[in-house]
This record gives structure tokens, C-alpha cells and sequence, in this order.
């Protein structure tokens, strides 16, 4: 779990890191069609007798909004996933290793991190708690694990997991926002904060963690002429 994100996977310079920024959005815009495309339906489909456990629908705002509305802080739901996020960040600092030559986190990179983790937050959020977990809630006839175990299913798969330690955090954490996800009347908005910290602080941890490629000096003797 320390290994995510690989470091390798990081871009240093400013224009990769804005061009991936740019790439982040387009696909945290594909996950909110589908999630908009969801609620827009939902209306007419509980007129039809379905999807009558949802609330109405949560605006772009108050999504974009969640990450910054410490409210959260008084949530023990919310001090848990610190926890973990707290947890996670001294095992990959404890990687550190004296002596060694590490590239300083400077601000771009801090922005970097930022904007991926909103992105990913209010994107993945509202697909996979905010639209995929209704759906095969609706689906499976309410029953509601059978359902948050095949979302946080398809959450660790979407995520690649690289290794089996890796799939069950993956898995089990998902699991976890569903249920928070219903425990707060399907609102995602606690959950999009959980998400946006945990992915900001293992993304900086990643970079502070990114060692200088070691550099090989040849020396040869003199030449004379």
C-alpha cells in the first residue's frame, strides 16, 4: 500500500503535470455524465415504483465544495478514514532513507497533487457510490451488501491493484464509503472529503518520497600530449 502511487508515475515537470491535469478532467467529466445521466432518470423511474430509497440529487457544487467542508471534521465516520490516511502516510515517510538524495516538494507539485485528488474524488465518488451503488442496490432487490460488495469489487479492479494487499485495501475501503454513503442517506459529499484527502496526502507523501536518479561520474586520467 506505501508503493501507491508509484513514483514512477509522477510527472515532475510542469507542463507534463498540467497536461495530466488536463487528462483528469476529461476523465472525471466521463464519470459525472454518467452520474448525471442517472439522477436525471431517477424522477421518472420512481414514479414507476423504483429507486424510491434516493433523495433528490446532489448538485456539481456541492460535490466540488465536499473536500473543503471541515462540518466533516465533527464526524467519527470521518476521523477513521484519517486514520487510515494518517497511517498510510508514515508507512511511505518511513521509506525515507538517510542519506539518500530525494527531490524537494515544492508548490507546483502540492497543485498537482490537488488537482488530481479533486478529480478523482468528485468523479469516482459519484460513479461508483453515487451512481454505480444505487443502481445494483435497485437491481439486486435492496439487498445493500450484496451490492457494496460488487462496487468496491469493481472499485479495486478499475484501480489495478498491484498486488494482493493492495486489492484487499482497495476493496475493503470502498466498502467502507458505501456504507457511509447510505448511512448518510446516499448523500456522497462526506465520502468525496474522505477521498480527496487520502489521495492528497498519499500523492504528496509520493512525491517526498521520489528519489534523485543516481548520476554516474567517470573520471579518466589525464591525457598528455
Amino acid at each position: 500500500i506505501s508503493d501507491l502511487p508509484d513514483t514512477a508515475d509522477l510527472p515532475r515537470r510542469s507542463r507534463d503535470q498540467l497536461g495530466d491535469a488536463g487528462f483528469q478532467v476529461a476523465t472525471s467529466a466521463m464519470w459525472l455524465s454518467s452520474w448525471d445521466a442517472f439522477h436525471r432518470a431517477v424522477p421518472r423511474l420512481q414514479r414507476d415504483g423504483k429507486y424510491a430509497f434516493l433523495p433528490p440529487r446532489e448538485n456539481l457544487g456541492q460535490l466540488l465544495s465536499a473536500p473543503f467542508d471541515f462540518r466533516f471534521l465533527k464526524r467519527w465516520t470521518t476521523w477513521i478514514d484519517l486514520g487510515q490516511t494518517v497511517l498510510i502516510a508514515a508507512i511511505g515517510l518511513s521509506e525515507r532513507e538517510a542519506g539518500e538524495d530525494y527531490y524537494a516538494l515544492r508548490g507546483q507539485d502540492l497543485a498537482y497533487a490537488g488537482s488530481l485528488s479533486l478529480n478523482a474524488a468528485v468523479g469516482e465518488e459519484a460513479w461508483f457510490r453515487g451512481y454505480l451503488l444505487p443502481m445494483l442496490h435497485q437491481k439486486f432487490g435492496r439487498r445493500f451488501w450484496i451490492a457494496n460488495a460488487t462496487q468496491a469489487g469493481v472499485f479495486a479492479v478499475g484501480h489495478l491493484p498491484p498486488d494482493a494487499l493492495a486489492a484487499t485495501f482497495f476493496t475493503g475501503w470502498a466498502m467502507w464509503e458505501g456504507w457511509v454513503v447510505r448511512r448518510n442517506n446516499w448523500s456522497v459529499r462526506e465520502s468525496v472529503f474522505h477521498h480527496f484527502w487520502f489521495d492528497f496526502v498519499v500523492v504528496s507523501v509520493a512525491f517526498m518520497t521520489d528519489k534523485r536518479p543516481e548520476t554516474v561520474r567517470i573520471t579518466l586520467p589525464p591525457l598528455r600530449f
